[in-house]
């Protein structure tokens, strides 16, 4: 998938995030563990704010931002990707989180991806603070997930 324009990138990371929502909602759903299914419930949580967070971003942030065009940013078929994982039911926490952050880091190549063409000082100014949004939220994220162990 080849993207041209900053508001088609942030689109795919709101239709990609959703995707990982449902993936996670598919997965609570075939855990053994109780401990995975709360990690899973959790994840289908927070990827449901970080949608509404981007989705708060595109609707915000000025057009000629929005309209930059890009040449070589490329991105995978990311719902595919997700629709085709698959963990036994005796997942653990740490399988989620392994699937997680491999999902999530691939999201964060992408915007990285697109900062090294980013054509005018605003774009990477835009670019850098979604992707300093995105791994602090991924720090929290790991953070939360250690904490959960700890209970």
């Amino acid at each position: 998938m080849r993207f041209q324009q900053l508001k088609e990138i942030l689109e795919h990371l709101i239709e990609s995030r959703s995707a990982m929502s449902q993936l996670y909602r598919r997965m609570a759903s075939q855990a053994d563990s109780p401990r995975a299914k709360m990690l899973l419930e959790y994840m289908v949580i927070h990827e449901k704010e970080v949608v509404d967070k981007l989705t708060n971003y595109l609707e915000d942030a000025p057009s000629r931002v929005l309209d930059t065009w890009f040449e070589n940013v490329q991105g995978e078929d990311f719902i595919g990707r997700c629709q085709k994982v698959e963990l036994p039911a005796t997942m653990t926490e740490q399988d989620v989180l392994g699937v997680a952050l491999e999902l999530e880091n691939s999201l964060l190549d992408l915007l990285h991806d697109a900062l090294e063409v980013a054509s005018t000082p605003d774009v990477k100014s835009a670019i850098e603070s979604l992707l300093q949004a995105e791994r602090i939220r991924q720090q929290r994220f790991v953070h939360s997930t250690m904490r959960m162990d700890d209970m």
